[in-house]
């Protein structure tokens, strides 16, 4: 695969990214667009990775990258159009990814589902639905254990 733009950062390939959408699709936040463009090209990663599903081949490979690339494309195009800039998209990206790795996840039990990092009490610590010798502390909430204060959703 032939490196289009050489030795560029994340945050240099979001900036052209910038500069060709502009041109490309003009101004605007095209985000309901943007969203259902998205929502297609995951149905196509899903039919590409069926039509090569009894063939484990470099083509399948190619095929399902192709596809999920697109999706990362879209999300970068979404995002600058929300008006972040690039240098905000490279953070953002980092510091989520870093949060991520801080998190806790459950054993997966179905690798064809979600599986969604475990939910910590922001004031008690507990996870969702767990308690210390005392139970948790706070109001009743929407949390089996009563607490309100579970981590934001970042």
């Amino acid at each position: 695969m032939s490196q289009m733009f050489g030795e560029v950062t994340i945050e240099e390939y979001v900036q052209m990214h910038i500069l060709w959408s502009q041109k490309t699709f003009g101004e605007g936040e095209h985000l309901e667009g943007l969203l259902k463009h998205i929502v297609k090209e995951v149905e196509e990663v899903r039919e590409v990775a069926g039509d090569f599903i009894q063939r484990n081949t470099g083509e399948k490979k190619l095929a399902v990258a192709k596809e999920l690339t697109d999706i990362i494309i879209l999300a970068i195009d979404a995002m600058w159009r929300q008006g972040f800039t690039a240098e905000e998209i490279s953070s953002f990206l980092q510091v989520k990814q870093q949060i991520n790795f801080e998190r806790k996840y459950p054993p997966i039990t179905n690798q064809d589902e979600p599986t969604e990092h475990i939910h910590l009490c922001k004031k008690c610590g507990h996870e969702k639905g767990k308690h210390g010798p005392e139970g948790c502390v706070g109001n009743i909430g929407r949390y089996e254990c009563g607490c309100d204060y579970y981590e934001e959703e970042a």
